[in-house]
C-alpha cells in the first residue's frame, strides 16, 4: 500500500460503516493536495482527540485503506 503524509484538523468522530477501529474525520490535505478524509488511529491517540475536541491539528504519515470515500491508516500522527 501507498504511504501518505497528510495534515489537518479533526472536525468529527464518526467513522464510515465498513470500519471497525477508531476513526477520526479530517479536513486538511494528503501529499498536499486539500482533501475531507478519515484517519483510523490507535485507542491512545483517539482518546486523547476525543479529550481535546474538535479542531486539533494532526498530521503524520499513512496507508490509503480506501480511496472513497478516502481512509488513511496512521503509522505516525503527531497532534498539535
Amino acid at each position: 500500500m501507498k504511504e501518505v503524509s497528510y495534515n489537518g484538523v479533526v472536525v468529527g468522530y464518526e467513522k464510515p460503516e465498513t470500519v471497525d477501529k477508531p476513526t477520526v474525520y479530517v479536513l486538511g490535505e494528503v501529499d498536499g493536495v486539500s482533501k475531507e478524509f478519515y484517519v483510523i488511529v490507535t485507542d491512545e491517540i483517539y482518546n486523547r482527540l476525543k479529550d481535546l475536541g474538535v479542531g486539533v491539528m494532526i498530521k503524520g504519515k499513512a496507508r490509503i485503506v480506501s480511496e472513497k470515500p478516502l481512509i488513511l491508516e496512521s503509522t505516525i500522527v503527531n497532534i498539535g
